[in-house]
């Protein structure tokens, strides 16, 4: 993901052609503005829509029709032409909205954050409570590997 605040994006069209070529509708992409896109219909599929969220940083994100049309470059490449032809489009960059990021929200992670529990402790109550999750893992911390190593030290804690 960009770094600081997200910048979403909503597409909405008249049907999920994406569907209709045997996808999903879902994407995880290194490659675009969007890093991350879920296909957003209601709950009875109308209105048809995708969403995606920005992987680049927000400094790299100022320009709205820059980044809308580099989006719909993206949607087209990832499910079609008619990806960039929806009926409507909604961009939203909370990076640049004044009352809810500041400058230095703006500024990249050059790091995944470290999560580490407090003092290094992963049990208390003389190991009678264990503390398992991702933020408590020594290694992978923030990801799925995170929680299943934790998992794994938790368990091990537990039944020896």
């Amino acid at each position: 993901m960009g770094a600081g605040f997200y910048a979403r994006n909503t597409s909405f069209y008249d049907r999920a052609s994406w569907r209709k070529m045997g996808l999903s509708g879902q994407a995880f992409s290194q490659r675009g503005p969007l890093g991350e896109i879920h296909d957003g219909s209601g709950a009875d599929d109308h209105p048809y829509g995708l969403t995606g969220f920005a992987g680049i940083p927000a400094l790299r994100r100022k320009d709205e029709k820059t980044m809308s049309r580099a989006i719909l470059a993206q949607l087209m490449q990832l499910f079609g032409p008619d990806a960039a032809q929806p009926l409507a489009l909604y961009y939203q960059d909370w990076a640049m909205e004044s009352f809810t990021a500041t400058d230095y929200d703006k500024k990249s992670c050059h790091n995944h954050p470290e999560f580490y529990p407090p003092g290094g402790r992963t049990s208390i109550w003389n190991n009678t409570l264990h503390f398992a999750g991702t933020e408590t893992a020594g290694r992978f911390g923030g990801y799925l590997e995170g929680a299943l190593v934790s998992a794994r030290r938790a368990a091990a804690a537990v039944s020896g």
